[in-house]
């Protein structure tokens, strides 16, 4: 979710070479989503992945829950 933007939230390793991906979950995970873009163009094919940005979630399972049930079961 949007808001697990803590830099300094529990179990998240801080280290050099862990920041250089981002400095909280939410900045790691729109750095992992961009990289993956790039290695499917240097392979020649077009990412099938959709980022889903979600509002008012941080870092909890159940909060994210109702959401990625729309995205897998509805789509």
């Amino acid at each position: 979710g949007i808001d697990d933007d803590d830099p300094d939230a529990a179990n998240l390793r801080t280290t050099d070479r862990a920041d250089q991906q981002g400095r909280s979950r939410y900045e790691r995970a729109i750095h992992f989503y961009d990289q993956a873009k790039v290695a499917a163009g240097d392979a020649g094919v077009e990412l099938s992945w959709t980022l889903h940005i979600v509002p008012g979630v941080a870092h909890s399972n159940h909060d994210m829950a109702p959401f990625a049930a729309k995205v897998l079961f509805n789509p």
